[in-house]
């Protein structure tokens, strides 16, 4: 049954992300928000900055939808991680935002791989010792994981 459950949310934040590569934001159907108010935890998993930009726009689209007082985090490795820095690519996309109610993990063994330091790190991202390890405490906390 929960085993149903995740795979039942994981369609769903595919149907999301399907539609972010469309750039629609479109009211769900009320099926679909009510699934999703079932559950209250929600990450994503990124390591392209594509599915990082989706990731925000799945964000949206659940915040406009009612859905934006779940818990979201997107928790993010590889070598995207080099543009999460202040004055890097995605600084000015991340400032765009409106992105009150989650949270942005990114992994400190891609950082230390990659010579970013947490000092450069985009405002109000957090860093996680592993992105995986990361993931897997979600999980276990009972979040809905998604990674594309």
């Amino acid at each position: 049954m929960l085993s149903y459950k995740i795979y039942k949310i994981s369609i769903l934040m595919l149907l999301f992300f399907s539609a972010n590569i469309l750039n629609a934001q479109n009211s769900l159907s009320p099926e679909v928000v009510l699934d999703l108010k079932q559950s209250e935890k929600f990450v994503m998993g990124v390591s392209t900055e594509k599915h990082f930009r989706f990731a925000f726009g799945t964000f949206q689209e659940m915040k406009s939808n009612d859905l934006a007082d779940k818990n979201f985090e997107i928790v993010v490795w590889g070598k995207i991680v080099q543009k999460l820095i202040k004055d890097g690519d995605l600084a000015e996309f991340v400032k765009n935002q409106n992105s009150s109610n989650m949270k942005v993990s990114v992994c400190e063994v891609a950082m230390k791989k990659l010579g970013v330091s947490k000092t450069n790190l985009i405002d109000d991202f957090e860093t996680v010792p592993n992105a995986f390890i990361r993931i897997y405490q979600l999980q276990a906390q009972g979040h809905n994981v998604f990674i594309p």
